[in-house]
């Protein structure tokens, strides 16, 4: 189904599907990653990034996982949005 996905502000800079299909991560300039409902595309969590502008997601398990040119990675719960871990000092890209 067709839609509109609201709420970042300025560029979207990636989204990843869940495996099942039935989730969408998305991340923008404005250093936010929002999860979406894909069927419905209701908003579900916004989680907030400090540095770095998030420019790949991916989901593992039950984590969605991004990264930056900084070489840093956040992972955030699935579930909830909030931050589980953040690992710094990785490879540039």
């Amino acid at each position: 189904p067709e839609g509109l996905l609201l709420g970042h502000e300025g560029a979207i800079t990636a989204l990843a599907f869940s495996a099942d299909g039935s989730r969408l991560a998305t991340s923008g300039e404005d250093r936010s990653v929002r999860l979406f409902d894909a069927v419905g595309g209701r908003l579900l969590t916004v989680s907030r990034r400090t540095s770095g502008v998030v420019d790949r997601l991916a989901f593992a398990a039950d984590q969605i996982a991004g990264t930056s040119g900084d070489g840093e990675m956040t992972l955030w719960d699935e579930r909830d949005g909030r931050r589980s871990g953040v690992q710094r000092g990785l490879p540039a890209h």
